[in-house]
């Protein structure tokens, strides 16, 4: 079976009910991930706007009503790294932006139906008795349509348009002076109810008018580069007023949120194509589709700030400056400028050992602020073996960063190597930006590249003492074990990593060494050991021989001489003995 070491993958989040519940609903959320090991999976959650986790548990679980609807996303984690869910919107039919406005408005409609009641009451009191005054009875039967109309689920629209009709009726055809006091009774009505009416439609207009936008709560921009801001929002009923709206711009704010603050800096409006204190900005996303997204160029120290956007749809249909709250800060943004870049994420940032032939795999991010010069990564004491791939990502905020991954097989020439990933991020400036990270590999491997040492020439000369090493590359090595052999002997001469004796005829000889941990062994190559004794012995024979050899012939050419001396001594002449005088300084000289 194989078994894989990986960091989380396919992190989601499901929910046992729909993501649209009613509000009071027992809601839980579970976070699911595969990755391995599995069994210290960590598990973190947060909710868009708020900067810190609201937990650290695999499921929560709460009563949904409006403070706790809106985005949430979990995060999964284990030695080998991390993922993030996609985003999931958390809303409640009858709690958030839309129930709070649909009660009000059901309370301003009652209330209007109760007032135009009441009012009508009081209508048709004053004009029965006027009728009943003339001696007909056709007041009261219009009261009672009236009131039966009204109690009828007649629209409230209709009904306050034949109510008003009628009061002109009253005021136009009266002529009695009751009928005039009957009159400035029915105009008081009149008033009354048409400010209470007004009132309610108003305050249902403003509640209806509920926005929200979405957008990192900080950005970090690098002098001389350019900023994306991403930037979403959502209006009540926004279709409609699209339809309404002949022209529709963004403006952005520095620092007061208040747009007709005479201390408001407006930075940039589209409208008329303002632009202050910037060289450029331009709003890249589309405001008919909801999309605030917008680039801030050339951006300088001076520029770190709050920044607020707001939205005019005109002529007069919505205006408003997506203020934060003090439980909400994702609706405005705070830009950071540095000089220098933060260094890339490299992960995993610690590495455990990894067995040699093991695949590695390595990510590093770095934040791209400004997409059109994205950084560039690059990889350093990795084998030339190494696959890499690189890839400009969108993060759940919408920011984006670039991301680099290498890929390759451990080897133990990699072992203890500092493995370095470096950002470069290019600029208007005369330099730019390079950061790094590292990150070292350890590789378990067997012994590699065993060889023996000698503190002497491997010829010394008999009754020397040798110290023999046996040297390997192992991981671990605190634990390796070494044997040493001797060729023409079967079992092991010692077992220590050095061995040590006085050189003599009887311990000359080929010798090797093995070096052994829990991953495997490897044998050093033979090597000839001989003492200079041996060769000095032989050459003494060798001499002895030779001056053997030369006295005989010397005493053998005496005795032919000597005999071949008489012979010729015998014959009268002396050439015998010259002859052998010659011969015996011949063996002389040799």
């Amino acid at each position: 079976m194989l078994r894989v070491l990986f960091s989380p993958k396919e992190t989601h989040i499901t929910i046992d009910r729909s993501d649209s519940v009613s509000a009071g609903t027992n809601v839980t959320l579970t976070c699911r991930s595969k990755a391995s090991p599995s069994n210290n999976l960590k598990y973190t959650w947060y909710k868009h706007g708020q900067e810190m986790p609201i937990a650290q548990e695999r499921k929560i679980n709460f009563i949904l009503n409006y403070s706790n609807t809106g985005l949430y996303f979990c995060r999964a984690q284990n030695k080998h790294g991390n993922q993030s869910s996609a985003e999931i919107q958390l809303t409640a039919e009858d709690a958030g932006q839309d129930g709070h406005s649909m009660t009000v408005i059901a309370g301003c409609v009652g209330g209007i139906a109760a007032v135009l009641m009441l009012s009508a009451i009081g209508f048709c009191t004053s004009r029965t008795r006027k009728k009943t005054h003339r001696g007909d009875n056709a007041g009261e039967k219009d009261c009672l349509n009236q009131n039966n109309r009204i109690s009828d689920d007649q629209s409230v629209r209709d009904c306050e348009t034949e109510f008003s009709s009628q009061i002109d009726h009253i005021t136009e055809n009266g002529s009695t002076e009751e009928d005039n006091n009957e009159k400035g009774s029915d105009v008081v009505y009149t008033q009354i109810t048409s400010f209470i009416i007004s009132s309610m439609f108003l305050h249902t207009h403003s509640a209806v008018n509920i926005y929200s936008a979405v957008m990192p709560q900080t950005v970090t921009a690098l002098t001389g580069s350019c900023v994306q801001i991403p930037c979403t929002f959502n209006i009540s009923n926004f279709e409609d007023k699209r339809n309404r709206t002949k022209s529709i711009h963004g403006i952005w704010l520095k620092s007061i949120s208040q747009y007709d603050n005479k201390d408001s800096f407006i930075a940039f409006n589209s409208s008329e194509n303002i632009i202050r204190g910037f060289s450029d900005i331009q709003m890249t996303g589309n405001l008919s589709e909801r999309n605030c997204t917008t680039v801030f160029y050339n951006i300088m120290k001076n520029h770190s700030d709050i920044y607020y956007f707001r939205l005019q749809m005109e002529p007069d249909v919505f205006r408003a400056t997506f203020n934060p709250r003090t439980d909400d800060s994702s609706k405005t943004v705070r830009i950071n400028v540095t000089d220098s870049a933060q260094p890339p994420e490299l992960n995993p940032s610690e590495l455990q050992y990894v067995k040699e032939g093991t695949t590695v795999n390595l990510s590093c991010s770095a934040e791209a602020p400004c997409p059109k010069q994205p950084p560039t990564i690059s990889w350093s004491n990795i084998p030339e073996s190494a696959n890499i791939t690189t890839q400009l990502q969108e993060k759940p905020d919408k920011t984006q960063s670039v991301f680099s991954y290498v890929t390759f097989k451990a080897s133990y020439k990699d072992h203890e190597k500092n493995i370095t990933c470096t950002a470069t991020y290019p600029r208007n400036t005369s330099d730019a930006s390079t950061v790094k990270s590292t990150v070292m590999l350890r590789v378990l491997f067997s012994p590699k590249e065993t060889h023996i040492t000698i503190d002497r020439s491997d010829s010394v000369s008999a009754g020397t003492n040798v110290t023999l090493t046996c040297r390997s590359k192992a991981s671990p090595s605190n634990n390796l074990k070494y044997t040493w052999y001797k060729r023409g002997q079967e079992m092991p001469i010692a077992q220590e990593r050095k061995i040590n004796f006085i050189l003599n005829y009887n311990n000359t000889g080929l010798y090797f060494c093995r070096a052994q941990n829990k991953h495997g062994n490897q044998s050093s190559a033979e090597i000839q050991l001989t003492a200079e004794g041996q060769d000095g012995h032989s050459m003494t024979v060798i001499a002895g021989c030779v001056g053997g050899i030369a006295a005989v012939l010397m005493l053998s050419a005496i005795g032919f001489c000597t005999s071949r001396t008489r012979k010729k001594t015998h014959r009268g002449d002396n050439a015998g003995e010259k002859d052998c005088l010659n011969q015996n300084n011949r063996i002389s000289d040799d």
